[in-house]
């Protein structure tokens, strides 16, 4: 199980969510009415670029760090920000609350 590996006395693992799984709340938001789910899936579409990018270009580790640090880093700000700033204000068990509840988490 991997979270023996971040549980592990010493380890420096961390533990990331997938933000494939967090744009398919999102998509279920916005496919129930609630446009407000299409600016985190902007969002996230443009951290799916700059990977794309990456991936194009065969951008080694230290690259592909670097280039996430440049152009990641302030869509991800962005994005959290907005997801601060909705998630208390939405029920849990709505479909956006669902996606805000679960982007935190992860």
């Amino acid at each position: 199980c991997f979270d023996e590996v971040f549980a592990r006395a010493g380890s420096r693992a961390i533990e990331v969510g997938c933000w494939m799984h967090a744009r398919r709340y999102f998509v279920e938001a916005l496919d129930s009415g609630d446009l407000r789910a299409a600016i985190a899936l902007k969002e996230i579409k443009s951290l799916y670029k700059v990977e794309r990018k990456a991936t194009d270009a065969g951008a080694g580790p230290e690259e592909r760090l670097s280039l996430r640090q440049e152009k990641s880093r302030p869509i991800y700000l962005t994005l959290g920000r907005w997801i601060a700033e909705h998630v208390e204000a939405e029920p849990p068990k709505g479909k956006l609350g669902k996606a805000l509840g679960y982007a935190t988490r992860q």
